[in-house]
């Protein structure tokens, strides 16, 4: 799943019930969010919902491959 992907690499915050997560943007990768859009992965940054600054949301409501593809340039990131 997205969290067990993704918690090695990053701070994850889920509500309960909910179908997104709010992940933290790694103070080690500096204009994340803009490699993110380079990648043609949106995401949207967590401020925008709540008061989560330096994070961004992800949702689960996708079909399984994209979801997938999403988790993949996210790990990249990471490397």
């Amino acid at each position: 799943t997205l969290i067990n992907e993704l918690s090695p690499l990053f701070d994850i915050t889920v509500p309960e019930g909910a179908f997104y997560a709010f992940i933290k943007i790694p103070d080690s990768i500096p204009n994340f969010l803009e490699k993110t859009l380079e990648k043609k992965l949106l995401i949207i940054p967590g401020n925008i919902f709540s008061v989560k600054e330096n994070y961004f949301r992800i949702s689960f409501a996708v079909n399984e491959e994209t979801l997938k593809k999403g988790i993949e340039i996210l790990k990249a990131l990471c490397k």
